[in-house]
């Protein structure tokens, strides 16, 4: 079968421990199909998809990146930029496509499996560990590791997976034997490590170690004239792999969509412009086949706000932290104004804005201690 436009390196997506043995009993060889996906047309590499500068600026950073001997990236971007995406171009660019491309999701495995599932364990390293299994890490041998939501990690594989950066070894689980490995890691979030840094729920030296080469992925909103582009780009992607009968969209669903403001990103217009080119009746989008909060912006803003949830879920920790900070932007930090149009309590408020790193930003009492660090009358002490 030939590939279609958005055809990526054969890999595997690491979300749930039922998963696993696909990768430990399927080989993963790539090497014959990179050059099919570096470019599909004007804006298009390697699947990121855009003309916006800074959308080519992330594409000159890919390249840059793959050439180098640098063994981690850190990937930030807001839930749905398409940081999976830039993940596997930095591997279909660089020398190690043809060796494994293995995605792991840290929120998704549970926590008392994931360090025998990245490490591996010897036999009898603890109750059922009845044979040794290798780990993801050494299966990505000589290929690229892409650890996603990197903040979700516990702080003691964060140890392990700095010395891992750093030494390029590790030790399985209840294992003594250094193994070696040659894998370059990427890293990805959503969240902003600095805060989660200070929050002393991620550590500072694994922070600077992943910061060295950091490629920000900007939210749709900010690169408007790339939605055409992408609108156009995953009507033909749907053309191709189902045969739809969609040939593109119309002027008025273009403009539409272009004034919309995308709190889902990229991988919100995806699901929207397949859903219409799916259930619309003619041969483009029309504006008719778009969502109504899409058709009329304003209706959607004096209505409750009401998600959609889609098979690729939702950032839900990502939500709340935007509502609270938009309740704060929106009373100019007034706390009790922000939580009554949040419909909860004053210390309800203050735990969540703990919760999520925006103290400092929206406190004004924490933004003049954090200007002046010493407690009255500790001077001289």
């Amino acid at each position: 079968m030939r590939p279609g436009p958005d055809w990526t390196i054969p890999s595997f997506h690491i979300a749930r421990p039922k998963d696993i043995p696909a990768l430990r009993d399927h080989p993963v060889d790539g090497d014959s199909y990179a050059e099919t996906v570096q470019d599909h047309g004007p804006g298009v590499c390697y699947g990121v998809v855009g003309r916006d500068p800074r959308i080519v600026e992330v594409i000159s950073l890919v390249h840059k990146v793959a050439a180098s001997n640098a063994t981690a990236v850190l990937l930030e971007g807001e839930t749905g930029t398409g940081k999976d995406l830039v993940a596997r171009a930095v591997h279909l660019a660089s020398a190690r496509k043809g060796k494994p491309f293995v995605e792991i999701d840290c929120a998704a495995i549970p926590e008392n499996l994931l360090e025998s599932e990245l490490m591996g364990h010897e036999q009898g390293a603890f109750t059922g560990a009845t044979s040794r299994k290798t780990g993801l890490f050494e299966l990505a041998d000589g290929g690229t590791v892409f650890l996603n939501e990197i903040s979700e990690l516990r702080l003691d594989l964060q140890v392990k997976l700095l010395r891992l950066v750093e030494t390029r070894t590790f030790k399985r689980v209840g294992g003594v034997e250094e193994m070696q490995v040659d894998a370059r890691i990427v890293a990805a979030t959503n969240r902003d490590l600095k805060v989660a840094v200070g929050q002393g729920c991620f550590r500072e030296d694994l922070y600077y170690r992943l910061n060295v080469i950091t490629i920000h992925l900007p939210p749709l909103r900010e690169r408007r004239k790339d939605i055409p582009l992408l609108a156009d780009h995953f009507v033909s992607r749907l053309t191709s792999q189902i045969g739809n009968r969609v040939r593109g969209v119309s002027d008025k669903a273009c403009g539409l969509l272009c004034r919309y403001s995308w709190p889902g990103n990229v991988r919100e217009l995806r699901s929207v412009v397949e859903r219409a080119a799916v259930l619309g009746k003619s041969d483009r989008i029309l504006a008719r086949d778009l969502p109504a909060e899409i058709r009329d912006p304003d209706a959607a803003s004096r209505a409750p706000a009401v998600l959609r949830l889609t098979e690729d879920g939702i950032d839900l920790e990502g939500l709340k932290r935007g509502l609270v900070r938009q309740s704060l932007e929106l009373t100019g930090g007034n706390q009790v104004k922000a939580a009554k149009l949040l419909g909860i309590g004053r210390m309800s408020l203050r735990r969540k804005m703990k919760k999520y790193g925006l103290c400092q930003m929206f406190s004004p009492q924490l933004r003049k201690d954090a200007g002046n660090p010493a407690r009255p009358g500790s001077q001289g002490r």
